[in-house]
């Protein structure tokens, strides 16, 4: 009887999870693939040797939405060869021992007849490579991605966990199959429009190395070694990346209207990421600092940032900050070496201040604006303003311009508002390059840049359609279970 009753109660008691641990390479996310269903995975841990392997397919449309499961072998690539029923699905792998369950995301996908299997997709492309030099050269670190740049398609990340501390992405799977993919022409990872696919010579791929190595001041010594495995397209890497952005927190102080961020967030980069930034310090010579708001939590990280300072030598930082507590900052940002203060500032006015940024901190930001440059005299200091542009705030875009000249910034940036699920705005804040706004928008823009180049300020603007997807849906996991 104690017996039957053990066995019994197993079938109830929960495994454990590890979410964020197994992620699906390929397909993409929206992909139509045909069959076989071929998928490539990566985790960040070694799985045990008896891990059981499972794939769970919901069908998206259909009245039953429980999992059609089938058991697989854990190979790489996982190879599905007995499921043959065309439609759109939800594919998530499931790896799971008697007391854990490592599961992934959710991937929506269709498979179709007629169409190239996921691992043809893999191997497909122009054979001319595209020079883009951005893998070999940055990083962007986030709590669940380490994306090498912002201009990958929304459903790309590169799988990254922050919880890990023994996980280096910089030559993990994901970051080793983007590269292959610009080797052999295959842009897919990558947004239509970003510029860098229309490098096609290593005439143009230098280049662009160059000018990342005079915007930066790259130790030549570490600039000609990643110089040369971009040219001889290495994939694995024996460098490590020049440039790193860490996300720091996603809280914030503020609550701007377009965010799409949980602003009351409370998680944090742990000691895994730091751990990752020591690694690499021996070829560092930028650090990016991002957020939620990055600056809440700067007292807390001095020490770290002195370390990483003082042992990477001539390094650069950039934060990325909506400017509110620069001011409280003031006299830690003052000692840093070589520093770039990037300020979301969203309007000309005060009032137009508060309606976006829903804050009253206009002449605060001004005010730590003013400090610094005070502070910094005689070091190596760029302070640029960013405004996000969309149909209620571009009427702002000569009083910026103005506010911009006063406070003698180096540099002005004007971008297209994205449309996010999370956001508190719709899709009549965005421009179309039809849209008589746009053009009233853009003719402003080109007067303020006549205005500031007087005043030896660089402004840099978006049109709408250059940026990535306008628009971002909601979470596809939802109602499958």
């Amino acid at each position: 009887m104690k017996t039957t009753l053990i066995k019994y109660m197993h079938r109830y008691i929960r495994k454990r999870e590890y979410p964020n641990i197994v992620h699906i390479l390929s397909p993409l996310p929206h992909e139509k693939v045909g069959f076989p269903l071929s998928l490539r995975w990566t985790s960040f841990v070694q799985l045990p040797s008896d891990a059981k392997a499972q794939l769970c397919l919901w069908h998206m449309g259909g009245e039953n939405k429980k999992a059609h499961i089938i058991d697989v072998q854990k190979t790489q690539p996982i190879l599905i060869e007995n499921f043959q029923s065309p439609g759109r699905y939800l594919v998530k792998l499931r790896f799971s021992t008697k007391e854990a369950v490592w599961p992934s995301r959710k991937v929506p996908l269709t498979l179709a007849e007629d169409t190239p299997s996921a691992e043809e997709f893999m191997n497909r492309g122009t054979g001319r490579r595209i020079y883009c030099a951005v893998p070999w050269i940055k990083m962007n670190i986030g709590r669940f991605n380490a994306n090498p740049c912002c201009n990958l398609r929304r459903q790309v990340r590169i799988p990254y966990n922050s919880d890990e501390k023994d996980f280096d992405p910089w030559n993990s799977e994901g970051m080793v199959e983007l590269r292959r993919a610009l080797l052999r022409g295959d842009p897919r990872y990558c947004h239509p429009k970003c510029r860098s696919l229309k490098r096609l010579t290593p005439k143009e791929g230098l280049k662009m190395c160059e000018r990342w190595h005079n915007r930066t001041g790259t130790n030549n010594a570490d600039f000609n070694r990643v110089s040369e495995n971009f040219l001889r397209g290495e994939t694995v890497l024996d460098t490590a990346p020049l440039r790193v952005k860490m996300t720091l927190n996603h809280y914030c102080n503020q609550a701007c209207v377009f965010c799409s961020r949980d602003t009351r967030s409370s998680w944090r980069a742990g000691e895994g990421m730091w751990s990752l930034l020591k690694k690499y310090k021996s070829g560092l010579n930028s650090v990016s600092l991002t957020g939620g708001e990055p600056l809440l939590f700067i007292q807390e990280i001095q020490d770290e940032l002195k370390e990483i300072e003082r042992e990477a030598g001539n390094i650069h930082f950039e934060i990325q900050t909506n400017g509110s507590l620069v001011l409280k900052c003031a006299e830690f940002l003052s000692k840093l070496g070589n520093l770039t203060l990037n300020v979301s500032f969203n309007a000309g006015t005060r009032e137009g201040y508060r309606r976006v940024h829903r804050r009253d901190h206009f002449y605060r930001v001004i005010e730590g604006i003013k400090r610094i440059r005070e502070l910094r005299v005689g070091k190596d200091t760029r302070i640029r303003l960013k405004m996000v542009t969309m149909k209620s705030n571009y009427e702002q875009i000569p009083d910026f311009a103005h506010l911009a000249a006063d406070l003698g910034v180096d540099g002005v940036k004007f971008t297209n508002v994205l449309l996010y699920s999370r956001s508190d705005i719709d899709e009549t804040e965005i421009f179309d390059p039809l849209d008589p706004e746009w053009k009233e928008a853009e003719q402003m823009i080109l007067e303020a840049q006549g205005f500031l180049s007087h005043h030896g300020i660089h402004l840099y603007y978006t049109s709408p359609g250059d940026n990535r997807d306008d628009r971002l849906s909601g979470d596809f996991d939802s109602n499958y279970d």
